[in-house]
């Protein structure tokens, strides 16, 4: 996001995982530019637009899109997502990285379950494209398209999913792939 203008914060708890952040985003950007994605340019400007912060009030005070990544823990992220729907502003929309957890899981613990999504993305998330929109079931059409077009803009293939299923579209297809390729 910040390769392509946006202005972004990151935070974790973890001040270790902070001190770490410099060094893992430039090496991302380092890929970006090594796979064409973005110009020197687009990588010099990135930094200067990325916040760090252990303070998740901080972080989320003015967001307009939070996009939660931490481990595959639903008890850990419905947590963060009750915190979330207490600190960022009214109109942010929500999203969790979850590979597994279905989108009405965190949208449970918010007032605000039409504006929850699962925004997964396949490894390593800087180079390759996809990302599945993982629709819940109040998740509203204009969350949807909202964040289709956000990624859509910064070069990402959103792939809308209509309904909640254990493992996606993705996974279950790379499952599948694996079972079949044992």
């Amino acid at each position: 996001f910040a390769a392509n203008g946006s202005d972004v914060r990151l935070q974790d708890q973890s001040e270790a995982q902070l001190a770490q952040a410099d060094a893992s985003i430039a090496e991302g950007l380092g890929r970006l530019v090594a796979a064409g994605r973005i110009t020197e340019a687009e990588a010099a400007a990135a930094p200067g637009r990325i916040s760090i912060t252990s303070s998740l009030p901080e972080a989320v005070a003015d967001a307009d899109v939070v996009i939660e990544a931490v481990t595959e823990n639903i008890d850990v992220k419905r947590a963060i997502f009750a915190e979330l729907d207490v600190h960022a502003p009214r109109h942010a929309i929500l999203a969790s990285n979850s590979s597994t957890f279905m989108p009405s899981l965190m949208a449970a613990v918010t007032t605000r379950p039409e504006q929850v999504l699962v925004a997964h993305y396949f490894n390593p998330p800087h180079l390759l494209p996809l990302v599945e929109l993982v629709r819940g079931e109040a998740t509203s059409d204009a969350t949807i398209a909202t964040m289709h077009a956000l990624y859509t803009s910064i070069g990402k293939s959103p792939a809308v999913v209509q309904k909640e299923a254990p493992g996606f579209v993705g996974n279950r297809l790379q499952m599948a792939l694996y079972r079949e390729a044992l």
